[in-house]
Parts: structure tokens; C-alpha cells; sequence
């Protein structure tokens, strides 16, 4: 197995990445990257690798809904992190009234922002709508 440490970590949430090096070596628990899960077999140049499991945990990663974003009107930057606009100081996007949270935040760099970091998110919205009212 390549070292989970020296994949590419933009892929790979920080909290989860952390569990890789203590669960490594325990006999029971294999990690396997980049696969295509299908009734936990993938086929491969060596033929068909089928891995006996009592279950297994697909963890897919996360894409930004661009195309809602771009519809209702909000300004994405235009390179290929499509980093939605906001003003970092109260969330709210370049539409008045409309404010973004968690990982839209960071457009095609979904690990900036997940639910443990961004729950600051919530208050910043919440303090700029109550001070507008």
C-alpha cells in the first residue's frame, strides 16, 4: 500500500488522513485508495482482486454544485478551483441576502472547510443578518 501520508492530501480530509497511520497495520482492516467499489471486488492487471470483508465504507468525495451556483448568480473565480465569492467577514456572496457555509466555501478545495472547522459559519450569517435588521 502506497503511504497514506504521501498521497495527495487536497483529497483526503485532515481528520480522516490522521486515522491512516494508527489503523495501517492492524491485520483486520485493509485501506484500499482510489477503487470503484463493486461488490468489493475491482478489477485489475492481474485480473479480478476480490477482498473478503464483513462490510465495507465507501467514503466518496464531495463536488460543489457550480452550475446551481453559477444559475441563481453568485461569481465564481474563474480558475479551476471555482472558489465561490463571499466576503469573509459575514458570508454573504455578491447577491445581497444570500450567504454561503461549510465546504461550498472553498469551491474545488473541499478539504478547507467541513463540519469541524466551519460551524463558525453559522454565527458570522446569523451576527450579519441581525445586525441588518
Amino acid at each position: 500500500m502506497d503511504d497514506p501520508l504521501s498521497l495527495p492530501v487536497p483529497v483526503i480530509e485532515p481528520f480522516t488522513l490522521k486515522v491512516f497511520p494508527a489503523i495501517e497495520n492492524e491485520p483486520l482492516v485493509r485501506i484500499r485508495l482510489w477503487l470503484t467499489v463493486a461488490l468489493a471486488s475491482k478489477e485489475t492487471p492481474d485480473g479480478l482482486l476480490t477482498i473478503p470483508n464483513d462490510f465495507v465504507m465507501a467514503m466518496t468525495g464531495y463536488r460543489p454544485n457550480f452550475d446551481f451556483l453559477k444559475k441563481i448568480g453568485i461569481d465564481l473565480s474563474t480558475d479551476a478551483k471555482c472558489i465561490p465569492y463571499y466576503n469573509h467577514d459575514t458570508m454573504e456572496t455578491n447577491l445581497p441576502g444570500i450567504y454561503l457555509a461549510g465546504v461550498v466555501c472553498g469551491g474545488m478545495d473541499t478539504h478547507l472547510w467541513f463540519i469541524e472547522n466551519s460551524r463558525i459559519h453559522a454565527e458570522i450569517i446569523v451576527t450579519d443578518i441581525l445586525a441588518k435588521s
